[in-house]
């Protein structure tokens, strides 16, 4: 693509033939058709890293106008380079993931392949997510020449290309020739088009091969803005065509008129940068996109982390919600997920769509992972001023549904400030109606239009408890057991004592039916379970639809807290909410929600893993010149019953999820220890060495593939021993006991031992 943008911080490899070497798992670009060809990515210490974990949910293609979206942050591989998690929590992310069809991670490496965490995000909200091949100026010309020197090399490559995708578990690319072509090697680049598409369509269904408007029939680099007989062919040869972003007004009709039935695969292309683009990009980026509307093709945003780039004003949050929210505003295409079944949520990525509030006082709901969290993940905050008899309800998760057919057990964990009340409701389709049950800290109660009836049969019934503890400890085995496993995956950091969780259990019998919605309700007084259901509604003027990306002046607004600072301190919030607390017309609202999850009651408990083999390959022992130690190793696990090697493949009888789902992370833990060799040894023990049975597990980070790199873990100079435990968690929220979890336990050499090396 012709960005030439003044600074690009390209992160891609100076020499074409290393690869990187073992160290903290990174993702990175191919630079050479050598290392496609020789396929040696598939034996780096790397790869297995840079797999994805989450699969694209099966859909059919939309038979509407689609909106791509293309990456290009300053050359790509920045923060998100780091596969297992980056410091920096500054980092860019995309959270209104709702009206995008397709993510393309863009750089100007020769093969750009997408991180894993962008593949897993998008694939969470059902978007397919392309990587880059691409090839530029006199260099390309070279590429291009060698790539395309036959019939054969061009068939090959494209396969390499193929096997990448499939492999890696992206779906697609997007195939950008900026450069001249040979006359007698258009057929042959062609044919690497087609065959591509061929590939892809057969390992990966679903996927997509997308063509650049650049080189043209004739082998000239000549873009042309439109669909047109000079670059037709290739889009005839794949599965769509990205426009070059300096069309005008009429081509997007142009362009639908040459692509005859297929007017959707035709991507019109919109720099947010706004070089040469029409509209201007920038805030003004809707402008292409409702042209592109209009004329009945898709459109392409090219460079979406222009707010973060150019530090737009006065945050990047905030203004990141307002460029989507103009987005959205005029984008009539918006997705709505479907739900999965198990369903669980602990707000680890923010898909928060704030809809309905009341008017009358200052309400905000962020996600935030500086408060108390309950078992990983973040909590969602609702914090403000709310009137004695007022009620702010807000959309969390809106659906095309899940069908229910059978009991449901539902739970969600609470902490509540003084005055403050809250509770679920869950929106329930049954025969064309629907159904609202109010899930409060008292009971389960569905609330229709003319009376509150707890026991309408013999459509429901309820049961429910509620049980208040401290949720902080990594041991849970005080816990009570039935709840425990709720708690387990906890985080060290925040190992510090908090107590004050409420856990809401909840049995409902469901016959028929599809959950299309969950909603928070936040109240001071008693709840007006009447009121309520009408804001959620829609029928009162006290309430009033609302969008997390498109208020910017409304007194509800989703708000992200800044680093390191509690909500409840922040002077602007504050400030608006004393005077009215001081009225006495309103009071101080604030809770924490630290998770929500929804399973079958005759699968609910996690079958316990025994079957693993976990062991350790050491990298390397260091010592500095002080005499600390430290070590750096690569952690691995297999399970007994994986079926052609397929990572993370394990069933489970006994779970809330489906036998054939998969594990969807694993934390992993360490505390060194100490094995006496004899009594001698166990009396010194006893007088001055450490007891590392009573010390508290540490926690290293999750890992989304069976691997784990653990980096310069620092070593007691007197322990013998390193235990590392390993503690999967399936979709459906529960993880395995710690005390049943797989252990690894890694012995210690001698101080003595050659093995170690001086760390300079």
């Amino acid at each position: 693509m012709d960005c030439n943008k003044e600074e690009e911080e390209g992160a891609g490899m100076e020499d074409d033939d290393l690869l990187p070497n073992p160290g903290l798992p990174i993702s990175f670009p191919l630079t050479s058709l050598h290392r496609l060809l020789d396929r040696s990515y598939f034996s780096s210490f790397h790869f297995p890293y840079n797999k994805s974990s989450v699969p694209l949910p099966p859909k059919a293609a939309a038979d509407r106008p689609r909106l791509l979206v293309c990456h290009d942050l300053k050359g790509g591989y920045q923060d998100d380079k780091w596969v297992q998690g980056s410091s920096n929590s500054g980092a860019y992310s995309l959270w209104h993931w709702g009206c995008v069809d397709v993510f393309v991670y863009f750089s100007h490496n020769l093969v750009t392949i997408p991180p894993p965490g962008w593949v897993n995000a998008a694939h969470k909200h059902g978007v397919q997510v392309l990587g880059t091949f691409i090839t530029e100026w006199e260099e390309g010309e070279k590429i291009c020449q060698s790539l395309l020197e036959s019939e054969e090399s061009a068939q090959m490559y494209a396969l390499r290309l193929a096997e990448l995708a499939q492999a890696l578990g992206f779906d697609g690319w997007l195939i950008n020739i900026e450069n001249k072509i040979r006359k007698d090697q258009i057929g042959n680049l062609i044919q690497f088009v087609k065959h591509l598409t061929i590939s892809m369509h057969t390992l990966v269904p679903s996927s997509l091969v997308i063509w650049y408007d650049a080189v043209t029939i004739d082998g000239e680099l000549d873009w042309q803005n439109c669909l047109n007989n000079k670059n037709y062919e290739f889009f005839d040869a794949c599965d769509g065509v990205f426009i070059n972003y300096t069309w005008k007004e009429e081509y997007a009709k142009v362009s639908a008129i040459a692509a005859r039935h297929r007017a959707f695969d035709v991507y019109m292309g919109v720099d947010v940068f706004g070089r040469n683009t029409f509209g201007g990009g920038g805030f003004n980026s809707n402008i292409a996109l409702k042209v592109a509307q209009e004329a009945g093709v898709s459109a392409a945003l090219f460079a979406i982390a222009w707010v973060y780039e150019t530090n737009q004003s006065p945050n990047f949050q905030e203004a990141e919600d307002r460029w989507w929210g103009t987005i959205e505003a005029c984008w009539n295409y918006v997705n709505r997920n479907q739900l999965k079944f198990p369903f669980f949520s602990d707000f680890n990525e923010p898909r928060i769509c704030l809809v309905k509030a009341s008017q009358e006082s200052p309400f905000h709901v962020s996600l935030s992972s500086e408060d108390a969290i309950y078992g990983g993940g973040s909590s969602l905050r609702f914090v403000g001023s709310v009137q004695i008899e007022e009620i702010c309800v807000v959309e969390l998760f809106p659906s095309q549904g899940i069908l229910i057919g059978a009991p449901l057990n539902v739970s969600y964990s609470v902490l509540l400030g003084p005055s403050s009340q809250f509770c679920l409701v869950l929106k329930l389709q049954h025969r064309n109606n629907n159904r609202f049950i109010f899930l409060t800290g008292q009971n389960s109660i569905e609330v229709v239009k003319e009376a509150i009836d707890l026991s309408r049969k013999p459509y429901l019934s309820f049961k429910y408890r509620e049980v208040c503890h401290d949720i902080m400890k990594v041991d849970s085995s005080k816990l009570d057991q039935n709840i425990s496993a709720m708690s387990r995956g906890l985080k060290p950091d925040n190992s510090v004592e908090k107590s004050g969780w409420y856990l809401r259990q909840y049995f409902l019998e469901l016959h028929e039916c599809s959950l299309t919605n969950i909603y928070a309700v936040s109240h001071i007084s008693e709840l007006d379970y009447k009121k309520a259901l009408q804001i959620l509604e829609g029928n009162t003027s006290q309430g009033y639809s609302l969008s997390s990306i498109s208020n910017d002046q409304g007194p509800c607004k989703l708000d992200t807290a800044e680093n390191g600072k509690d909500i409840r301190s922040n002077r602007k919030i504050m400030s608006e909410i004393a005077p009215l607390v001081a009225s006495g017309k309103s009071k101080r609202y604030y809770a924490l929600l630290g998770h929500i999850r929804a399973t079958s009651p005759s699968k609910d408990c996690f079958c316990p893993l025994k079957s693993c083999k976990f062991h350790a390959s050491i990298i390397e022992w260091l010592e500095n010149s002080e005499g600390a130690r430290f070590t750096s190793l690569e952690l691995k696990w297999v399970f007994d019953n994986q079926i052609d090697s397929l990572p993370r493949n394990i069933a489970k009888q006994d779970c809330a999820c489906n036998e054939s789902s998969l594990f969807v992370h694993y934390n992993v833990y360490f505390r060194p220890a100490y094995i006496v060799k004899n009594e001698a040894e166990l009396e010194a023990r006893k007088c001055d060495g450490v007891d590392y049975s009573k010390v508290q597990l540490r926690y290293l980070g999750a890992a989304f593939v069976q691997a784990f790199y653990v980096n310069f873990l620092p070593v007691p100079n007197d322990c013998n021993l390193l235990h590392f435990w390993l503690q999967p968690f399936c979709e459906c929220g529960l993880a395995q006991d710690l005390k049943e979890s797989p252990l690894c336990a890694v012995e210690v050499p001698s101080e003595n031992s050659n093995v170690w090396k001086l760390n300079a």
